[in-house]
Protein backbone atom coordinates (compact mmCIF):
# COMPACT_ATOMS: atom_id res chain seq x y z
CA UNK A 1 0.00 0.00 0.00
CA UNK A 2 2.75 2.47 0.84
CA UNK A 3 4.68 2.22 -2.13
CA UNK A 4 4.84 5.82 -2.73
CA UNK A 5 8.31 7.41 -1.55
CA UNK A 6 7.69 9.48 2.14
CA UNK A 7 5.97 7.73 5.32
CA UNK A 8 2.65 8.38 4.04
CA UNK A 9 0.08 6.26 1.82
CA UNK A 10 -0.30 6.54 -1.71
CA UNK A 11 -2.79 9.48 -2.37
CA UNK A 12 -4.33 6.54 -4.74
CA UNK A 13 -4.61 4.05 -2.20
CA UNK A 14 -6.09 6.48 0.61
CA UNK A 15 -8.69 7.71 -1.95
CA UNK A 16 -9.43 3.94 -2.14
CA UNK A 17 -9.49 3.49 1.70
CA UNK A 18 -11.77 6.50 1.68
CA UNK A 19 -14.14 5.75 -1.23
CA UNK A 20 -14.88 2.41 0.10
CA UNK A 21 -16.88 4.20 3.09
CA UNK A 22 -18.50 6.93 1.71
CA UNK A 23 -19.83 4.91 -0.91
CA UNK A 24 -21.26 2.85 2.14
CA UNK A 25 -24.98 2.39 0.78
CA UNK A 26 -27.67 4.55 2.26
CA UNK A 27 -30.46 3.83 4.40
CA UNK A 28 -33.90 4.73 1.95
CA UNK A 29 -36.18 4.55 4.65
CA UNK A 30 -34.37 6.93 7.40
CA UNK A 31 -35.45 10.66 6.80
CA UNK A 32 -33.48 12.25 9.80
CA UNK A 33 -29.68 13.53 9.83
CA UNK A 34 -27.66 11.50 12.97
CA UNK A 35 -28.85 7.66 12.46
CA UNK A 36 -25.03 6.87 11.80
CA UNK A 37 -21.32 8.48 12.13
CA UNK A 38 -19.06 7.81 8.93
CA UNK A 39 -15.57 7.83 10.80
CA UNK A 40 -12.28 7.17 9.31
CA UNK A 41 -8.96 8.36 9.79
CA UNK A 42 -5.47 7.42 9.63
CA UNK A 43 -2.98 6.00 12.64
CA UNK A 44 0.63 6.94 11.98
CA UNK A 45 2.09 4.08 14.78
CA UNK A 46 5.58 5.08 14.30
CA UNK A 47 5.06 8.67 14.72
CA UNK A 48 2.39 8.14 17.61
CA UNK A 49 0.23 10.41 15.82
CA UNK A 50 -3.40 9.97 14.54
CA UNK A 51 -5.74 11.65 11.98
CA UNK A 52 -9.69 11.94 12.08
CA UNK A 53 -11.59 13.03 9.00
CA UNK A 54 -14.08 14.89 9.02
CA UNK A 55 -17.23 12.84 10.58
CA UNK A 56 -20.37 12.83 8.65
CA UNK A 57 -23.73 11.66 10.51
CA UNK A 58 -26.14 10.29 8.08
CA UNK A 59 -29.01 7.57 7.46
CA UNK A 60 -26.92 4.63 6.46
CA UNK A 61 -27.32 1.25 6.64
CA UNK A 62 -26.42 -0.49 10.23
CA UNK A 63 -22.75 -1.89 9.48
CA UNK A 64 -22.17 -5.65 10.66
CA UNK A 65 -21.37 -6.36 14.16
CA UNK A 66 -17.32 -5.51 14.81
CA UNK A 67 -15.11 -8.55 16.51
CA UNK A 68 -13.82 -7.41 19.97
CA UNK A 69 -10.91 -5.30 19.84
CA UNK A 70 -8.13 -2.95 21.90
CA UNK A 71 -9.54 -0.34 19.62
CA UNK A 72 -12.42 1.81 20.20
CA UNK A 73 -14.86 4.56 19.05
CA UNK A 74 -16.14 6.39 22.19
CA UNK A 75 -19.37 8.62 21.76
CA UNK A 76 -19.96 10.75 25.00
CA UNK A 77 -22.14 13.55 26.14
CA UNK A 78 -22.01 17.15 26.65
CA UNK A 79 -21.13 16.36 30.50
CA UNK A 80 -18.28 14.05 29.38
CA UNK A 81 -20.68 10.85 29.98
CA UNK A 82 -19.97 7.91 28.44
CA UNK A 83 -23.46 7.19 26.04
CA UNK A 84 -21.50 3.90 24.07
CA UNK A 85 -18.44 2.09 23.08
CA UNK A 86 -17.98 0.32 19.49
CA UNK A 87 -14.75 -1.87 18.66
CA UNK A 88 -13.10 -1.72 15.81
CA UNK A 89 -10.33 -3.17 14.38
CA UNK A 90 -7.83 -0.85 12.28
CA UNK A 91 -6.42 -1.79 8.89
CA UNK A 92 -2.98 -2.79 8.61
CA UNK A 93 -0.56 -1.70 5.64
CA UNK A 94 -0.76 -5.16 3.49
CA UNK A 95 2.78 -3.41 1.80
CA UNK A 96 4.89 -1.90 4.15
CA UNK A 97 8.06 -0.78 2.69
CA UNK A 98 11.20 -1.58 5.23
CA UNK A 99 12.48 1.89 7.39
CA UNK A 100 8.71 3.59 6.54
CA UNK A 101 6.39 4.59 8.85
CA UNK A 102 3.39 2.17 9.84
CA UNK A 103 0.59 3.41 9.31
CA UNK A 104 -3.33 2.07 10.12
CA UNK A 105 -6.39 3.17 8.66
CA UNK A 106 -9.67 3.60 10.72
CA UNK A 107 -12.74 2.70 9.06
CA UNK A 108 -16.12 2.48 11.29
CA UNK A 109 -19.73 2.80 11.11
CA UNK A 110 -21.11 3.58 14.40
CA UNK A 111 -24.67 4.37 15.52
CA UNK A 112 -25.27 8.05 16.79
CA UNK A 113 -27.11 9.19 19.57
CA UNK A 114 -29.08 12.38 20.65
CA UNK A 115 -27.04 13.62 23.55
CA UNK A 116 -23.92 12.93 20.83
CA UNK A 117 -21.33 16.15 21.90
CA UNK A 118 -18.20 14.26 21.67
CA UNK A 119 -16.38 11.25 19.32
CA UNK A 120 -12.82 9.84 20.77
CA UNK A 121 -10.91 7.27 19.22
CA UNK A 122 -9.19 5.15 21.89
CA UNK A 123 -6.84 1.89 21.58
CA UNK A 124 -5.14 -0.24 24.32
CA UNK A 125 -7.05 2.60 26.86
CA UNK A 126 -5.04 5.48 25.23
CA UNK A 127 -6.84 8.36 23.20
CA UNK A 128 -5.46 8.53 19.93
CA UNK A 129 -8.08 11.29 18.58
CA UNK A 130 -11.20 12.98 19.79
CA UNK A 131 -13.48 15.71 18.17
CA UNK A 132 -16.27 17.67 20.08
CA UNK A 133 -19.07 19.07 18.78
CA UNK A 134 -19.45 22.96 18.42
CA UNK A 135 -22.66 24.83 19.01
CA UNK A 136 -24.28 25.26 15.84
CA UNK A 137 -24.53 23.16 12.70
CA UNK A 138 -23.56 24.76 9.30
CA UNK A 139 -26.19 25.90 6.60
CA UNK A 140 -26.33 23.69 3.25
CA UNK A 141 -28.32 24.71 -0.01
CA UNK A 142 -28.08 22.88 -3.57
CA UNK A 143 -28.38 25.44 -6.07
CA UNK A 144 -27.33 23.45 -9.06
CA UNK A 145 -28.80 20.88 -10.41
CA UNK A 146 -31.94 22.21 -8.63
CA UNK A 147 -34.60 20.11 -11.16
CA UNK A 148 -35.69 20.35 -14.71
CA UNK A 149 -32.28 20.49 -15.85
CA UNK A 150 -30.68 18.06 -18.99
CA UNK A 151 -27.13 16.60 -18.56
CA UNK A 152 -25.76 15.38 -21.55
CA UNK A 153 -22.89 13.12 -21.37
CA UNK A 154 -19.18 14.98 -20.11
CA UNK A 155 -18.44 16.75 -17.36
CA UNK A 156 -21.25 19.21 -15.40
CA UNK A 157 -20.69 21.13 -12.24
CA UNK A 158 -22.87 20.89 -9.23
CA UNK A 159 -23.28 24.53 -7.12
CA UNK A 160 -23.76 25.17 -3.59
CA UNK A 161 -23.88 27.64 -0.99
CA UNK A 162 -23.15 27.22 2.80
CA UNK A 163 -21.98 28.89 6.24
CA UNK A 164 -21.75 27.75 9.69
CA UNK A 165 -22.46 30.08 12.53
CA UNK A 166 -19.46 29.02 14.42
CA UNK A 167 -17.00 29.63 11.66
CA UNK A 168 -15.66 26.03 11.17
CA UNK A 169 -14.19 25.18 7.97
CA UNK A 170 -17.24 22.95 6.39
CA UNK A 171 -16.39 19.44 4.21
CA UNK A 172 -19.11 18.11 1.70
CA UNK A 173 -20.06 14.76 0.56
CA UNK A 174 -21.48 15.25 -3.00
CA UNK A 175 -23.99 11.85 -3.93
CA UNK A 176 -26.50 11.37 -6.73
CA UNK A 177 -29.54 9.37 -6.72
CA UNK A 178 -30.95 7.62 -9.71
CA UNK A 179 -34.52 6.81 -8.29
CA UNK A 180 -35.36 10.18 -6.98
CA UNK A 181 -33.82 10.25 -3.90
CA UNK A 182 -34.44 5.93 -3.14
CA UNK A 183 -30.90 5.54 -3.28
CA UNK A 184 -27.95 7.16 -3.35
CA UNK A 185 -24.30 7.06 -4.30
CA UNK A 186 -21.34 9.32 -3.72
CA UNK A 187 -20.10 11.08 -6.04
CA UNK A 188 -16.87 12.98 -3.63
CA UNK A 189 -15.82 13.22 -0.08
CA UNK A 190 -14.25 15.98 1.71
CA UNK A 191 -15.12 18.43 -0.63
CA UNK A 192 -14.24 22.07 0.55
CA UNK A 193 -15.06 24.63 -2.24
CA UNK A 194 -18.94 25.25 -3.11
CA UNK A 195 -18.52 23.85 -6.59
CA UNK A 196 -18.01 20.50 -8.30
CA UNK A 197 -17.13 19.17 -11.83
CA UNK A 198 -17.25 15.79 -12.60
CA UNK A 199 -17.24 13.45 -15.86
CA UNK A 200 -21.14 12.00 -15.81
CA UNK A 201 -19.68 9.18 -18.06
CA UNK A 202 -20.76 6.32 -15.57
CA UNK A 203 -23.04 8.46 -13.85
CA UNK A 204 -26.89 6.47 -14.38
CA UNK A 205 -29.13 8.08 -16.64
CA UNK A 206 -32.47 8.15 -16.82
CA UNK A 207 -35.26 11.53 -15.46
CA UNK A 208 -35.25 10.58 -11.90
CA UNK A 209 -31.90 12.04 -10.67
CA UNK A 210 -31.27 14.02 -7.79
CA UNK A 211 -28.00 15.91 -6.02
CA UNK A 212 -27.60 15.62 -2.53
CA UNK A 213 -24.80 18.24 -0.59
CA UNK A 214 -23.79 16.68 3.12
CA UNK A 215 -22.22 19.55 4.91
CA UNK A 216 -20.13 18.59 7.96
CA UNK A 217 -18.28 21.10 10.58
CA UNK A 218 -16.28 18.22 11.70
CA UNK A 219 -19.16 16.23 13.76
CA UNK A 220 -22.32 18.20 13.09
CA UNK A 221 -23.92 17.62 9.99
CA UNK A 222 -26.96 18.93 7.77
CA UNK A 223 -27.32 18.69 3.92
CA UNK A 224 -29.85 19.96 1.13
CA UNK A 225 -31.00 17.75 -1.93
CA UNK A 226 -31.92 18.94 -5.23
CA UNK A 227 -35.41 20.75 -5.21
CA UNK A 228 -36.83 18.44 -8.30
CA UNK A 229 -35.59 15.68 -10.27
CA UNK A 230 -33.19 16.43 -13.26
CA UNK A 231 -32.35 14.30 -16.27
CA UNK A 232 -28.82 12.65 -17.35
CA UNK A 233 -29.07 11.27 -20.80
CA UNK A 234 -28.68 7.45 -20.54
CA UNK A 235 -25.30 5.89 -21.01
CA UNK A 236 -24.67 2.54 -23.69
CA UNK A 237 -22.93 -0.42 -21.59
CA UNK A 238 -19.50 -0.92 -21.09
CA UNK A 239 -17.82 -4.04 -23.33
CA UNK A 240 -14.97 -6.39 -22.44
CA UNK A 241 -13.64 -9.04 -24.22
CA UNK A 242 -11.45 -11.10 -21.54
CA UNK A 243 -10.49 -14.28 -24.90
CA UNK A 244 -9.65 -14.75 -27.23
CA UNK A 245 -6.19 -12.45 -26.84
CA UNK A 246 -5.87 -9.92 -29.57
CA UNK A 247 -3.74 -10.97 -31.88
CA UNK A 248 -3.97 -14.57 -30.89
CA UNK A 249 -3.16 -17.48 -33.50
CA UNK A 250 -5.21 -20.88 -33.72
CA UNK A 251 -4.79 -23.73 -35.56
CA UNK A 252 -7.52 -24.84 -37.86
CA UNK A 253 -9.91 -27.09 -35.67
CA UNK A 254 -8.03 -25.70 -32.55
CA UNK A 255 -11.03 -25.01 -29.91
CA UNK A 256 -11.32 -21.23 -29.36
CA UNK A 257 -13.04 -19.78 -25.51
CA UNK A 258 -15.30 -16.58 -26.40
CA UNK A 259 -15.02 -14.86 -23.09
CA UNK A 260 -16.33 -11.35 -22.24
CA UNK A 261 -18.68 -9.28 -20.21
CA UNK A 262 -20.32 -5.73 -20.03
CA UNK A 263 -21.71 -3.23 -17.26
CA UNK A 264 -24.55 -0.57 -18.00
CA UNK A 265 -24.24 3.17 -15.82
CA UNK A 266 -28.40 2.13 -15.66
CA UNK A 267 -28.36 -1.70 -15.62
CA UNK A 268 -25.54 -2.66 -13.44
CA UNK A 269 -23.87 -6.06 -14.90
CA UNK A 270 -25.95 -7.10 -18.74
CA UNK A 271 -27.07 -10.71 -18.17
CA UNK A 272 -25.17 -13.68 -20.93
CA UNK A 273 -28.77 -13.16 -23.20
CA UNK A 274 -27.53 -9.20 -23.53
CA UNK A 275 -24.29 -10.16 -25.35
CA UNK A 276 -23.65 -11.82 -28.94
CA UNK A 277 -20.32 -12.51 -30.64
CA UNK A 278 -19.48 -12.14 -34.56
CA UNK A 279 -16.34 -12.90 -36.84
CA UNK A 280 -16.37 -10.63 -40.07
CA UNK A 281 -15.14 -13.62 -41.60
CA UNK A 282 -18.30 -16.04 -40.41
CA UNK A 283 -20.71 -14.49 -39.49
CA UNK A 284 -22.81 -14.57 -36.28
CA UNK A 285 -21.43 -16.97 -33.74
CA UNK A 286 -23.81 -17.50 -30.56
CA UNK A 287 -25.14 -15.20 -27.67
CA UNK A 288 -23.36 -15.60 -24.10
CA UNK A 289 -20.92 -14.50 -22.19
CA UNK A 290 -18.97 -17.60 -22.66
CA UNK A 291 -18.47 -19.82 -25.89
CA UNK A 292 -16.60 -22.94 -27.24
CA UNK A 293 -16.00 -23.04 -31.21
CA UNK A 294 -13.55 -25.02 -32.75
CA UNK A 295 -15.10 -24.53 -36.55
CA UNK A 296 -13.40 -20.76 -37.18
CA UNK A 297 -12.53 -20.64 -41.00
CA UNK A 298 -9.06 -20.60 -41.94
CA UNK A 299 -8.03 -16.63 -42.35
CA UNK A 300 -7.86 -13.69 -40.02
CA UNK A 301 -10.99 -12.81 -38.20
CA UNK A 302 -12.28 -9.40 -36.62
CA UNK A 303 -14.22 -11.03 -33.70
CA UNK A 304 -17.10 -8.71 -32.43
CA UNK A 305 -18.65 -8.98 -29.19
CA UNK A 306 -21.51 -6.96 -28.99
CA UNK A 307 -23.49 -5.82 -25.48
CA UNK A 308 -27.54 -4.67 -25.79
CA UNK A 309 -28.83 -2.96 -22.85
CA UNK A 310 -32.46 -2.40 -21.73
CA UNK A 311 -33.08 0.73 -23.68
CA UNK A 312 -31.32 -0.65 -26.80
CA UNK A 313 -28.18 1.16 -26.71
CA UNK A 314 -25.65 -1.08 -28.01
CA UNK A 315 -21.90 -0.92 -27.46
CA UNK A 316 -19.15 -3.37 -28.96
CA UNK A 317 -15.04 -4.60 -28.74
CA UNK A 318 -13.29 -6.23 -30.81
CA UNK A 319 -10.26 -8.42 -30.70
CA UNK A 320 -8.39 -9.99 -34.01
CA UNK A 321 -7.53 -13.67 -33.97
CA UNK A 322 -5.96 -16.05 -37.15
CA UNK A 323 -6.50 -19.21 -37.94
CA UNK A 324 -3.58 -20.70 -39.50
CA UNK A 325 -1.17 -23.22 -39.92
CA UNK A 326 2.71 -22.85 -38.40
CA UNK A 327 4.92 -21.27 -41.40
CA UNK A 328 8.32 -23.49 -41.50
CA UNK A 329 11.60 -21.95 -42.39
CA UNK A 330 12.89 -24.57 -45.35
CA UNK A 331 16.70 -26.13 -43.45
CA UNK A 332 19.40 -24.78 -45.77
CA UNK A 333 22.85 -26.78 -45.48
CA UNK A 334 25.85 -25.84 -46.68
Amino acid sequence: MTYCPDPWMSDYNYGRLKGNITLYPLAAQATEPGDMLMISGLINKTKGETTLDPIYRMPLLPPEPSEPSACMVRVFNGFGHLLAEHPFKPGEDTEPIPGKDEILTIHRVVPDHPELARVDIVCDGQTLASRAATAHAPFVHVDGPNGGEFWATGTQTITWHAEDPDGDTLYFLLQASGDDGATWTTLAADVTGRSFSFDTALLPGGDQIRIRVVGTDGLRTMWDTSDGAFTVVPKPPQVTIESPRQGARFLPGDVVVFSGYAYDPEDGPLPPSALSWASDRDGPLGTGSALELDTLSFGKHAITLTATDSDSQTSTATANVVIAYPAYLPVIMR
